[in-house]
């Protein structure tokens, strides 16, 4: 035991393992930001409430799943691209929305886009990769470069670079 506890007290002394800290910030209320704007989504819970289950109950067509998401700045290639992720630990895959993307995905209108051609660090990998989420899917190919987080640099990782991002939810989101 006492050799257990000097391993612990010893280990920060001996150790250059530095702490790195990675600002969060939360996300607005997604159910707030579709009711400020008046959208049809928020309106289409009240048009469907008169359909009635057999037995009588409402079906609750729209859930609450993005109170708890917080977003963290990363950064893209060299010179580095700014992108708001949201770090999930449901997933362990990295996506951000390449300037690739299709002309007709609206949430890529509205985020920032990754250019591979501005990244001097991009290496080619083009394999195409895609995810089904609970709320939406997102398909594209995947790409290297280096990313940093706070102040450390991850050389050569690899990313998906996000061409189709069907869904509500990366509309609204405060993410990339």
């Amino acid at each position: 035991m006492n050799r257990i506890l000097f391993i612990i007290l010893i280990l920060p002394v001996i150790c250059d393992c530095g702490l790195i800290r990675i600002p969060l910030f939360p996300f607005e209320n997604v159910r707030r930001r579709l009711f400020d704007v008046d959208s049809p989504v928020w309106k289409l819970k009240d048009w469907l409430s008169p359909i009635k289950e057999s037995n009588g109950s409402i079906p609750e067509l729209l859930n609450n799943y993005l109170d708890a998401q917080y977003y963290g700045t990363i950064y893209i290639g060299t010179p580095p691209q700014k992108f708001r992720v949201v770090f999930d630990t449901g997933s362990s895959n990295l996506w951000v929305p390449s300037k690739r993307c299709n002309k007709f995905n609206i949430a890529c209108w509205l985020h920032y886009k990754y250019d591979r051609s501005k990244s001097s660090t991009y290496k080619v990998n083009e394999t195409s990769f895609s995810i089904q989420y609970g709320t939406g899917s997102v398909s594209g190919v995947l790409s290297t470069d280096d990313i940093s987080l706070s102040t450390v640099v991850v050389k050569n990782q690899t990313f998906g670079e996000a061409f189709s991002e069907p869904g509500l939810v990366f509309v609204v989101a405060h993410f990339d």
